[in-house]
């Protein structure tokens, strides 16, 4: 006989009996119509989640009988009280975090956050459910309830890897057949607006005033901050990145003495520990340098090699023989404990510097934006821009092959925006023109 669309089936057996038959591990997924029979389709967890088809009848009986059959079919298989497919999602839980816990999976600070987010989040609204009525909708909605709380895209993103990490261990531990998380949208974190992530002049001076960073050091807010004004001098005079700059090197810096002779070649870009060539041929050039920045910088090394290289290294330095021994590469800009400078440490420094200073950016509706190291590279193209720098010379300074990736960069002050609303009403000569009068009043 042909087969008929599914149609709704009374309920025959009770919800005890079927419980009865699911604490074996079998699971009732649906029941369906072929003519007047009634197939009962059956989930086993124990034989990885393949599902089979009982014919039950039309009788309640007959159902009954078929599901006996079933269990039967898995006798063999001893149902695990721990395994079982009504176990409370809290339950569960709490066995992924002594499994992890005892396993080494993860860092403690990493499951602590996870926990506090689990707590948080999800124990309360989806604890004491049975892990098997969890579905991908149930998770949905719960996203959204999370949403509506005004909880932050962040932290709704941060509990849904919570739930990914506990019912991908569920289903290799056999607790369900299917993970519902797999058909969960990503939630995307929105990236700040940075469009207005740059400094004034007032903000570069207050930035690079060793009157600042002095007092951060002495107030131990910053360790050593007076050791890294030339690494702010240098990204806010050059327009590099931050990458560019830790793989710069003492033979790629010509410090003449002579007026605007100095420059710095940029041909390596440093991403963790890995030195990397610049993905075009724009990104390898040469940036003059000013004669304030080329002082700074015979300062620093100085310094460094008086603070990190011994008597010894020095001889070898110079007869290139033997490099810094916390330095192998030789690279300029370092910390100030002489190795290699570290780039999420330098921006959590640089973060730290602006805030306790009170240099902040702004984005649209007021929104703080957290600066970081590019900053200082928006803040260097902007204001070159509204210096009426030539688009070529920009691309030039910034290792651009195409314009369109400067303009990215690209801001407006608020100085520049009023000069240009001042510029148009002097073009249209909007100052000496009489206020409009209304209809039918009366000149007087």
């Amino acid at each position: 006989m042909a087969s008929q669309k599914s149609s709704p089936v009374p309920r025959l057996v009770t919800d005890e009996e079927l419980n009865r038959y699911q604490r074996v591990s079998l699971r009732l997924t649906q029941t369906k119509t072929q003519g007047d029979v009634v197939y009962v389709c059956l989930r086993d967890p124990l034989r990885g989640g393949r599902q089979t088809s009982r014919r039950a009848g039309t009788t309640r009986e007959q159902i009954l009988a078929a599901l006996d059959a079933a269990s039967q079919w898995v006798s063999e298989y001893p149902p695990d009280p721990l395994r079982d497919p009504l176990t409370p999602f809290a339950v569960v839980a709490e066995a992924w975090f002594d499994h992890a816990t005892s396993n080494g999976l993860l860092a403690r600070a990493t499951l602590e956050n996870k926990r506090a987010f689990y707590e948080a989040h999800l124990r309360e609204s989806l604890g004491a459910r049975p892990i098997r009525d969890i579905g991908c909708g149930l998770l949905r909605l719960q996203m959204r309830r999370l949403e509506a709380e005004d909880i932050g895209a962040s932290a709704r993103s941060k509990t849904q890897a919570v739930l990914k990490d506990v019912f991908r261990w569920a289903k290799r531990e056999g607790y369900i057949c299917v993970d519902p998380t797999k058909d969960l949208e990503a939630i995307g974190t929105p990236k700040p607006d940075r469009r207005h992530d740059f400094l004034t002049p007032e903000e570069v001076k207050h930035l690079l005033d060793p009157n600042t960073l002095e007092r951060l050091e002495s107030q131990h807010v910053v360790r050593r901050a007076t050791f890294y004004h030339a690494h702010l001098r240098f990204l806010t005079e050059t327009g590099c990145r931050p990458g560019e700059m830790a793989a710069v090197r003492d033979s790629d810096l010509n410090l003449s003495e002579h007026s605007a002779q100095s420059y710095v070649w940029i041909r390596h870009s440093r991403d963790g520990r890995e030195v990397k060539s610049p993905k075009t041929a724009a990104g390898v050039r040469k940036i003059p340098i000013s004669d304030g920045l080329a002082g700074e910088l015979r300062r620093y090394i100085n310094i460094r090699d008086e603070l990190f290289v011994s008597t010894d290294h020095m001889i070898a330095l110079q007869h290139g023989t033997s490099p810094a021994p916390d330095n192998p590469l030789g690279f300029t800009f370092t910390s100030p404990w002489g190795r290699p400078l570290n780039l999420r440490q330098f921006g959590k420094v640089f973060r730290r510097i602006c805030l306790q200073a009170g240099i902040n950016t702004w984005g649209v509706e007021d929104k703080a934006i957290v600066p970081h190291p590019y900053t200082l590279r928006r803040t260097f193209l902007t204001h070159l821009a509204e210096a009426g720098t030539p688009q070529s010379t920009m691309m030039a300074l910034a290792g651009h092959s195409d314009f369109r990736a400067t303009q990215r960069y690209l801001g407006a002050t608020e100085d520049a925006q009023r000069q240009a609303i001042a510029g148009l009403w002097d073009r249209l000569e909007l100052d000496g023109s009489p206020p409009p009068q209304p209809l039918g009043a009366s000149a007087r």
